[in-house]
């Protein structure tokens, strides 16, 4: 028998303090988001922690949404009519947390829909995937 995830609760600001030194995460934006957490009906389905992560995925949009090297480029390769389609089907879901990773710069038009207008937390991590 598995042991139930013990993630019910945890805030993005939670997961910032507790990864903010080993992924050297910096808060870009989206101070107001700092208490918003998993949806619980997602962390019940979740078989495990990496369940609750997701590399720009649509399909589970209630996952903290990692923008990494591939998922930046593919962002900055589209219109941008569907940039903010994109943007809008991906936080409507209220994921915890954004995080653009691998170094990669932000994004301006994520950074001010995915914070400023949506009041989610939006963290960059310099670390780059070895």
């Amino acid at each position: 028998m598995t042991q139930p995830l013990l993630l019910d609760g945890v805030t993005a600001q939670q997961i910032f303090d507790d990864n903010v030194s080993d992924l050297k995460l910096s808060w870009i934006s989206g101070l107001e988001g700092a208490d918003r957490t998993f949806p619980p009906e997602a962390v019940k389905a979740a078989a495990a922690s990496s369940d609750l992560v997701g590399h720009l995925n649509l399909i589970h949009p209630s996952r903290i949404q990692i923008f990494g090297e591939q998922e930046v480029d593919y962002h900055a390769a589209l219109e941008p009519k569907l940039k903010q389609d994109q943007i809008a089907s991906l936080i409507s879901k209220t994921p915890p947390c954004v995080i653009v990773a691998d170094g990669k710069a932000v994004d301006p038009d994520l950074q001010l829909s995915v914070s400023a207008r949506l009041h989610h937390s939006l963290l960059r991590t310099s670390q780059l995937r070895k």
